[in-house]
């Protein structure tokens, strides 16, 4: 591979690193405005229900605590999914370096092997040529 090849490699693998990362912070945010939503949600439900009988109030908790749980966890499965998104690149990104070093080191032992010479069939001068100096 030339120098310019390798070069735009790695311009590409840095670019889409980048745009990862982007994604990651804006998956983390969307989880913690989910979790902030929730929790707000939470209170005013709370404030709501203050007022109100006995039983009400019960089932009122404990469907904010339900709510509460179930927005923690899903921040937590988006953060955790964002994760596995960088590890996932941070791999691939290391990949093809690691591929264009084999090829290169493949490459060089099929020089080795005996080659097969062709007469080359070209237009014009060059193609009388050839057949003036066969035998």
């Amino acid at each position: 591979m030339t120098q310019t090849k390798i070069d735009t490699e790695k311009t590409a693998v840095k670019s889409s690193a980048r745009t990862k990362a982007a994604e990651k912070k804006t998956a983390q945010k969307k989880a913690n405005a989910a979790l902030a939503g929730a929790e707000k949600s939470v209170k005013a439900a709370r404030k709501a229900v203050k007022g109100s009988n006995k039983k009400l109030r019960k089932k009122a908790l404990q469907l904010s605590r339900q709510t509460e749980k179930l927005a923690a966890k899903h921040a937590n499965a988006t953060r955790q999914l964002a994760a596995e998104v960088i590890k996932a690149d941070r791999e691939s990104a290391s990949a093809p370096k690691n591929t264009s070093v084999r090829k290169k080191s493949s490459a060089s032992k099929r020089t080795s092997a005996p080659k097969k010479t062709t007469a080359l069939k070209k237009k014009g001068a060059p193609a009388t040529l050839a057949k003036a100096t066969k035998p």
